[in-house]
């Protein structure tokens, strides 16, 4: 499995919670706009943008990175016009700041400005290209987005780097049947089986899936 980061910012890679994708074949299903998990019929999936406690507990504490760690301190307490203030800040010090970048993606994603959230998880990709959950990210901003071709694209490239990795291979499968193609759809859902079978909603969309079309 790629490994994305290495050395203690390694924990502070934060994601959509699981980063999957709240859709079904027809339609592209709206997020929550505080964070907290929403329930989407059979088919779907919690989905919540959070920032992990993990930052706090080390990650970010050098006096270069003070305006990050003040950004997730703000996130927590529902500042989010502070925080982006010093994401800001904190790219402006090292405009190549991954970090802030995907932060400020999960932000705009929050408040369902699903192109802005796209443009952050670019420049997140860009500064640091190897990290897998800034492509399934970007992946489902895309997909709330309308640009599902291009989604497509980017969850491809997350797989090549990150082919062990069963979520990637779940949202895959997702977006399959968003465009259709059902077999490709419940192929990927057989390897998400291969890789973890303890993932119950491969069960659940096979269900629900065999029934819309029936």
């Amino acid at each position: 499995m790629t490994r994305l980061l290495t050395g203690p910012k390694a924990a502070c890679i934060e994601s959509i919670q699981d980063n999957v994708f709240p859709f079904e074949k027809t339609a592209v299903v709206p997020v929550s706009q505080n964070f907290q998990p929403q329930t989407f019929r059979l088919t779907a999936i919690l989905v919540t943008a959070v920032f992990s406690a993990l930052v706090l507990m080390g990650c970010g504490t050098s006096q270069k990175e003070d305006a990050f760690a003040k950004a997730i301190d703000q996130v927590k307490a529902g500042d989010t016009a502070l925080a982006k203030k010093n994401l800001q800040e904190a790219i402006d010090r090292r405009p190549d700041y991954h970090e802030a970048y995907n932060q400020l993606g999960l932000l705009a994603f929050a408040e369902q400005d699903y192109e802005k959230a796209a443009e952050y998880f670019k420049q997140a990709v860009r500064y640091n290209p190897i990290a897998t959950v800034y492509r399934r990210n970007l992946a489902l901003a895309l997909v709330h987005s309308g640009k599902t071709q291009e989604a497509q694209e980017t969850l491809s490239e997350a797989i090549r780097l990150d082919p062990d990795q069963p979520l990637l291979h779940l949202d895959q499968a997702k977006l399959y049947r968003i465009q259709g193609d059902d077999r490709k759809a419940l192929d990927e859902l057989n390897i998400v089986e291969q890789l973890s079978p303890s993932i119950r909603e491969v069960d659940t969309l096979r269900q629900a899936w065999s029934k819309s079309s029936q």
